[in-house]
């Protein structure tokens, strides 16, 4: 569309355009100098040291960072493969302690570590499935326990406007003010009961990852050129492609660990199979009148939110289309 504009027109866009971006900037620097004067009031946690099991890889480093960078705490320390051995020594020490290892590991690490834990530190976990780990921290610990699951990966570069929802466990007041300082540098805190949790994440990761997959297997063995796919791609369709390639760019074992260590997973893809061998059994017999059914009986299910999300979903396009534009 920019090369319909003639000099005077390009022009303006651009003025505009630079407007819009410092505004933008100066938005952010707003927040930012409140969030460094909210912190420098913060001093609920100046006498607390917290470890990181696990801190030196994915969300730990994150969290290693926030407490670290952000002078909140009197000492963040990390255990990890290379200084394990440390753990008796330094682990009696410390206030809280978060457990950001594999979902598979966790329950058995949890048990392993607890044993140097004085009876009032704090334990949290980060997996993504919430009932096994707290019912692990619950049986080797007897202090204050809470499950946390951020909703964000390794590439978030802050928490402003992410979310981390949390499972209560036991003693939930001994973890305000450590979720008080997330609240500071800019995440929602979202609270729910783990299995609630667990029955969600099934269906909002294992299944929607494993589908991802699948879409991304399917597209590479049909041989399709991904130039001409991009080439000829509407802009949802685009969009689609670009969510779809981003999964395959991420660690293949943390993907692997959501959909396989989730007991869950194999009856809700069962489900979400017998789904679609229905839909193609339909197909093959020309049902089209089984697809419209089943089309207004979801329709009904979303209700007003579909006309929301259609709405919402055209200011995301709006954004795709300049992606191409700029491409």
């Amino acid at each position: 569309m920019l090369d319909l504009l003639n000099e005077e027109e390009q022009a303006q866009y651009e003025f505009i355009q630079s407007r819009i971006e410092r505004m933008k900037e100066e938005r952010q620097s707003l927040i930012e100098q409140a969030q460094l004067r909210k912190l420098s009031e913060f001093t609920a946690l100046k006498d607390k040291i917290v470890c990181i099991i696990g801190g030196k890889g994915g969300l730990g480093s994150i969290f290693y960072q926030i407490f670290a960078g952000t002078n909140s705490t009197k000492f963040t320390f990390v255990l990890d493969l290379d200084n394990q051995e440390q753990a008796p020594e330094l682990l009696p020490y410390a206030d809280l302690v978060i457990f950001s290892v594999p979902i598979h590991q966790t329950p058995e690490l949890i048990k392993h570590y607890s044993q140097w834990l004085k009876p009032q530190a704090g334990i949290c976990d980060l997996t993504s499935i919430k009932t096994p780990a707290l019912e692990a921290m619950l049986e080797a610990h007897t202090g204050p326990v809470l499950g946390m699951h951020p909703m964000f990966g390794i590439a978030t570069p802050s928490l402003e406007n992410q979310l981390i929802i949390t499972c209560p466990g036991r003693e939930q007041d001994y973890f305000t003010p450590y979720l008080e300082l997330f609240k500071i540098l800019g995440a929602r805190i979202v609270e729910t009961q783990a299995q609630k949790h667990d029955k969600i994440m099934t269906h909002m990761q294992a299944v929607r990852h494993f589908n991802t997959y699948l879409q991304g297997a399917f597209t590479a063995s049909e041989g399709y050129s991904l130039e001409d796919l991009h080439k000829l791609s509407s802009p949802i369709y685009g969009l689609e492609l670009i969510m779809i390639g981003r999964l395959f760019a991420q660690n293949p074992e943390l993907y692997a660990d959501i959909i396989y260590d989730n007991p869950m997973s194999e009856p809700a893809l069962q489900r979400y199979l017998a789904k679609i061998d229905q839909a193609v059994a339909n197909l093959k017999q020309g049902n089209k009148q089984a697809f419209l059914s089943d089309f207004e009986q979801t329709a009904a299910y979303f209700g007003d939110y579909a006309q929301d999300y259609l709405t919402k979903s055209a200011l995301i396009l709006e954004q795709a289309i300049k992606l191409k534009e700029i491409e």
